[in-house]
């Protein structure tokens, strides 16, 4: 996953980043 918008990096923060769209605790095959 890449970060893309302001908004994005805010719901990274959060933790509420549907998979595949930011980084996640889980290696992206």
């Amino acid at each position: 996953g890449q970060v893309r918008d302001k908004q994005e990096l805010q719901e990274i923060s959060q933790g509420q980043i549907p998979e595949g769209k930011a980084p996640s605790p889980q290696p992206e095959a």
